[in-house]
Order: C-alpha cells, then structure tokens, then sequence
C-alpha cells in the first residue's frame, strides 16, 4: 500500500518522493488524513528525542534551550514547505505536534542569566536579555502564578514592555514567572556563590536583601514574596533542605521533617556560613543549580490565597501611609515613599503602582488631600 511508505519517507526527508506521493493521495480524503497524521507522529517523536538527547545541554542553558527548539522548528517547517508546498494542513498538523514537544520539554524560561543581583548585599543590575516565542510554542492550559518580583526586575518589566509593544503593534507580552529562571550572586561570610535559581525562590532570597541578618517568620515571607502557600513552602523547602548540599542557604526554626509542618510561626534566616563542600573543605566561590525539577503546583485555593495577600499588602500600605501623615502632617511625596518603604520593608516592599493607587483612594475618602500649591506634596486631613 503507497500510505505505507510515507513514515519511512519523512524519517529520511524525501522531499521529492513525498511531493509526488501528496499529488497522488490528495485525490481522496483519506489518503491525505493519513499523511497528516503520519507527520504529526514523526514531528512528535523525533522532536522530543532531539530535546532529550540534549538534556544536559538544554536544562543547564536557557538560551541553548531556545535556540534548540527554535532550530527544530525551522528544520520541520522546511520539509512541510519542501515536500507539502506549505499546505494548510500540514502547517497545522505541524503546529499542533510541534507544541505537543515544547510542552512535554518543559517551555521556554526567562533568561536571566545576565542580571546579576546580590542576595545579602547590595543589589547592582545588569543587562537583563529577554527571548520569546510565539504564542503555538506555549502550553495554552499553563496556569500562571502571580510572585512578587524583586524592585531591580519589577521596575525594569515595563521598559521591556514598551520596547514590545513598539516593535509588534497590536500584540500582548505575558510575562510566565513560574516558568523563569535566572542567576543571582549570593554573598555570606563563606564567600559569594553563583546561583542558578527559580524566579520563586529569587523572590524568597531577596527578602533578605536588605536586612540579610534578621530573622523573618514565614507569614511575613509570605506577605513579601505574594506566593501561594504551596508554593512557599516547596520552595523554601528547596532552600533549607536541597539534596546536593552540605550547608544549606537557609536556616529555619523549628526543625521539622516535611514543607508541610512549617507553619506561620516558623523562622527562616540566611546561614552566613554557607559554604560548597568539596573534598571535605569549604570553597569560597562556585556555582550551584538550584532549579532541579521544581514544578508549579495547580491548587484550586491558589486565586483566593492570593487575593488575601493583596488585600493585607493594601491594608498595611494604607496603615503606613496614613500613620505617617499623622506624624509629618504634611509631607512630599517623595519624603512619604522613602518613609513608607523602611515602615514595610520587614513584611513587603510594595510596588510604586500600589503606592499611587492607594494614595489616590486615601484622597478620594478624604483621609489626605494634595496641598494647592504643590501637588507632590500631601496634608493630612484629621
């Protein structure tokens, strides 16, 4: 039977001899059906072999990762326009098998690599390179969850976004955190250490960013890092209990067996004697992959968890602001942000977007008004 020789035909990228079996079986329905069908199965299984034979390559690299899946697309669309003349069908047949792969090899992470912040320390910004795809190479179902991303990434969001928006009018940049990655530098009394680490647990180490000595209980995490609770505590798990190491980053107290005992009072703190163990001796300087297999869970409770927490940010926002007019009685913007941070700052750094959002509704309810000559500065109304 003729259908019987595509599979091996396409295996071998027989263009010519495709095209000719297309022009005979494009008479009939059927024969085209099993055509199509017979490539998505090929795209499928040799995709996902080429990404799992360079595994080693692809986990360890983002940018590798990309440009990996990127050369397969390349390489599938030309037998689709060699051997099929890009036929509608087959270019479908092509997408829909093409995302079967992206999705089944985990999909495309942010890459941070670049941008170099130290946990611990003062944080310094780099060059912050961004890569996407096209909206068929992601996972459509995917749920994404909402994290609170360190100040030195958040105010640089909207610059990526402008940049966007001006080089492709009319379409929408989704930003996909739980699927991101990055690299931070992290400094202790041991030394300072490139990490590989999970856009959630960045969030969890730049807490203790600006205060790396104190201790902070887990409901405070929480509130700074604005992660639902499952996810807060895999992560922290993988941070005081990582498999691979020795000294681990993080401390915690009470010790307890699993990431499900930690409860609101539990305490975490930076061990400054972290150290990379190698031959039985500390290493001051090394790097360590810390993104693993950590995989996004799908809880239901995860929208009103995080609900909660943005309803507490705001109501701790209002309290400061309006704690702090009633001491200054009147006072400049910029004086009021500066005060409003180191007020938060144990608990959360909140966004400038919250800020000025809940300015204008303390205005609005007449709690404070913006001063007639100035209106960067604020009085407030008792």
């Amino acid at each position: 039977m003729l259908i019987a020789e595509c599979a091996p035909l396409i295996k071998a990228g027989e263009t010519d001899r495709l095209q000719l079996m297309f022009r005979l079986l494009e008479r009939g329905p059927l024969g085209v059906q099993l055509m199509l069908q017979q490539l998505e199965r090929h795209i499928s299984q040799a995709g996902l072999a080429d990404m799992v034979a360079a595994a080693d390559v692809i986990t360890q690299d983002s940018e590798k990762y990309v440009e990996r899946l990127l050369d397969l697309f390349r390489k599938f669309s030309k037998l689709v326009h060699d051997a099929f003349s890009d036929d509608p069908r087959f270019l479908t047949a092509r997408d829909k098998a093409f995302e079967a792969v992206v999705n089944d090899t985990t999909v495309f992470r942010l890459e941070l690599s670049s941008g170099r912040n130290v946990a611990g320390g003062r944080p310094c910004r780099k060059g912050l390179p961004v890569k996407k795809l096209k909206r068929g190479a992601w996972a459509r179902g995917s749920e994404r969850v909402t994290v609170s991303l360190p100040v030195e990434l958040e105010d640089y969001i909207p610059e990526v976004e402008d940049f966007y928006k001006k080089k492709h009018s009319g379409r929408k940049l989704q930003w996909y955190h739980h699927m991101s990655n990055g690299t931070i530098t992290f400094a202790t009394n041991g030394g300072k250490f490139d990490l590989d680490v999970t856009t959630f647990q960045m969030a969890v180490l730049f807490a203790w960013n600006q205060r790396p000595t104190d201790k902070i209980a887990y409901e405070n995490l929480r509130l700074a890092t604005e992660l639902p609770d499952g996810e807060l505590r895999r992560t922290l798990w993988s941070l005081v209990a990582f498999p691979k190491l020795k000294r681990q980053l993080l401390q915690f107290y009470p010790s307890v067996s699993a990431p499900k005992d930690f409860d609101e009072h539990t305490v975490f703190w930076v061990n400054q004697d972290f150290a990379l163990i190698k031959n039985g001796k500390p290493q001051k300087r090394g790097k360590v992959n810390l993104v693993g297999r950590l995989q996004l869970s799908t809880e239901r409770s995860q929208i009103e968890d995080n609900q909660s927490i943005v309803q507490l940010r705001i109501l701790r926002t209002q309290e400061a602001i309006i704690k702090i007019l009633k001491m200054r009685k009147k006072i400049t913007n910029t004086a009021l942000q500066s005060e409003l941070v180191d007020i938060l700052k144990n608990m959360f750094l909140p966004s400038k977007k919250m800020i000025k959002e809940q300015l204008e509704w303390l205005i609005e309810h007449k709690y404070m008004r913006r001063d007639d000559d100035d209106i960067n500065t604020f009085i407030y109304v008792a």
